[in-house]
């Protein structure tokens, strides 16, 4: 099951690796969506896309729940391609359709 989490905005401070240590996003306009996705005995994955900047975050929750880890870089392309589908779909639909 996906479950849509709504747009947000914030500034944000992503810790990454050294050397860069942090990557700062603009803060004017910092809107993103996400999805969860559970699946029983399978998934559970957060994905999640900054609408201007378009940086990604995917995590593994099972293997990393604290969010440590961004795999949108080593991911397989088309897993994060039908993540993102999905969450346009979602992003895009109404009432009972959503369900589908």
């Amino acid at each position: 099951t996906a479950l849509p989490i709504l747009p947000q905005c914030g500034c944000v401070h992503c810790p990454i690796p050294p050397p860069d240590r942090f990557h700062e996003i603009d803060c004017s306009n910092n809107t993103y969506v996400c999805l969860r996705t559970l699946e029983n005995g399978g998934r559970n994955t957060l994905f999640c896309e900054f609408t201007e900047t378009k940086f990604v975050e995917y995590y593994d929750l099972t293997k990393d729940p604290w969010q440590l880890h961004n795999i949108a870089k080593t991911a397989d392309a088309s897993e994060i391609d039908k993540v993102r589908t999905r969450l346009e779909v979602l992003r895009k639909c109404q009432g009972e359709t959503c369900r589908q």
